[in-house]
């Protein structure tokens, strides 16, 4: 493979897009189950 600048960049763009939306959709999963803790103690109280 020809390394070069633009090829390098183009991944560590794509790497950083992906870190990204993996930390948004954990977020987003903890945002729900503290919505889903919530509800449960709703239920038990």
């Amino acid at each position: 493979m020809k390394f070069d600048r633009q090829t390098y960049q183009a991944n560590t763009t794509r790497q950083v897009c992906q870190i990204l939306a993996a930390k948004m959709h954990f977020e987003e999963l903890e945002n729900n189950w503290n919505a889903y803790k919530e509800k449960i103690k709703i239920v038990i109280n």
